[in-house]
């Protein structure tokens, strides 16, 4: 889902927008994707970040969502359908300079 794994925020940002994208080469066969994001902590446990939903067309192979980040850290991203069918999952890191 991620083409990079890093991302560095301004010094002078309190957010952090990182754009995603979710690609299924078949098409996501439904009308609503669900983006849900989670914090990883030193210990690679995941907890709830944010859930952000997406109306899409069926036929539609790449959908891109911009999500704000509030903290450096690693998160996880993983994109399902309206079945909550698991579409595409990602991680990256955020840091600060």
């Amino acid at each position: 889902m991620l083409q990079n794994n890093k991302f560095f925020s301004s010094p002078d940002s309190l957010l952090q927008k990182v754009s995603l994208l979710a690609s299924n080469v078949n098409g996501f066969n439904t009308n609503s994707l669900h983006f849900v994001m989670n914090s990883i902590d030193k210990n690679g446990q995941e907890k709830f970040y944010s859930r952000l939903d997406q109306s899409v067309q069926s036929d539609w192979i790449n959908v891109w969502q911009s999500v704000y980040f509030n903290s450096p850290g690693r998160y996880s991203v993983r994109v399902f359908n309206r079945q909550d069918v698991l579409q595409a999952i990602g991680t990256f890191e955020l840091f600060l300079p």
